[in-house]
């Protein structure tokens, strides 16, 4: 009757390294995961903050309370913090521009 202690073999690796291996592994392990979710279609969704959003579609922090406020976009709470999809906010900024 054999068990995994017959099997384990041990060796002097000091912490450092062993942790840096360890670190790869799970690298390449979410990597190839990402890259198979990706492969059969089921990416993430990504998020802009407050800041992200007024900095890239040049628009004020006000403005973007009261585009939310209204109903133009939707925040997504993470944890403390707002975040919303750039697809929304492209799709709320061609609203506001037909209706000037």
């Amino acid at each position: 009757m054999s068990s995994e202690m017959d099997n384990m073999i041990l060796s002097p690796v000091p912490m450092d390294k062993l942790l840096q291996s360890i670190r790869q592994v799970v690298k390449e392990e979410i990597q190839a995961s990402l890259l198979s979710k990706k492969s059969k279609g089921e990416g993430f969704t990504h998020y802009l903050s407050g800041k992200e959003v007024a900095a890239r579609f040049k628009i004020t922090s006000p403005t973007l309370r009261a585009w939310r406020r209204d109903g133009l976009v939707k925040a997504y709470r993470i944890r403390r913090k707002l975040y919303y999809k750039p697809a929304e906010i492209h799709s709320a900024l061609k609203e506001v521009i037909v209706t000037i």
